[in-house]
């Protein structure tokens, strides 16, 4: 499948919402079309990295201005339409104040944290045989303990989503960079998101 690409449209809106919610950042998810490789649906959602931070400051460290956590009640209800509607989930996007477009540390914390998991578990996460896996462990293109059945990896919440992240400088929206899971190098990595008319962003 060709790269997602957007529209000029979409992309306006998309820096109109992390523009309003500066200095704070702005989340939402993207939907289109099943099996297109367009996106054509926005869906600001709550950041209620506040409210965590605000609750427990020791578990989540970190307030809106450097962190996001999209509010799972708004990220059911998109879910629900999108179905209801014969549209999907194709990316999540979320903004960063005055540091630049860039997937943090954190972003990949959040997007797939590391897991200790059973052979089984890890091979059915990852549609592979685990007689495959018990090899890789062994010969250490993955981490663990082969003794001990134990693959340790990042484990992607959602593979199949692109990841948007907007720079907000100053409160105007400078550009974006977009990511996607690499499943061998098992990380983020930076991938081209066309924008309709022929720019790449």
């Amino acid at each position: 499948m060709p790269p997602l690409s957007l529209s000029e449209p979409l992309l306006d809106e998309i820096y109109a919402h992390c523009q309003g919610t500066y200095p704070d950042e702005g989340c939402g998810v993207l939907t289109g079309p099943v099996g297109q490789a367009v996106l054509t649906g926005i869906h600001p959602c709550a950041n209620i990295q506040n409210a965590l931070h605000a609750d427990d400051p020791r578990a989540h460290p970190r307030d809106a201005r450097t962190a996001y956590r999209i509010d799972p009640r708004d990220l059911f209800e998109v879910t629900r339409m999108a179905r209801e509607q014969g549209m999907e989930l194709k990316a999540i996007f979320h903004s960063h104040a005055d540091v630049g477009a860039y997937f943090s540390d954190e972003d990949q914390r959040q997007a797939a944290p590391v897991l200790d998991l059973s052979v089984a578990a890890f091979a059915r996460g990852e549609a592979m045989d685990p007689a495959d896996v018990t090899a890789r462990l062994a010969d250490g293109r993955l981490p663990g303990d082969p003794a001990l059945g134990r693959v340790r990896a990042r484990v992607p919440v959602y593979a199949d989503l692109l990841y948007l992240v907007v720079d907000v400088t100053d409160g105007k929206a400078r550009g974006f960079k977009g990511y996607r899971w690499h499943v061998d190098a098992r990380t983020y990595v930076e991938v081209d998101v066309p924008v309709r008319g022929g720019v790449t962003r």
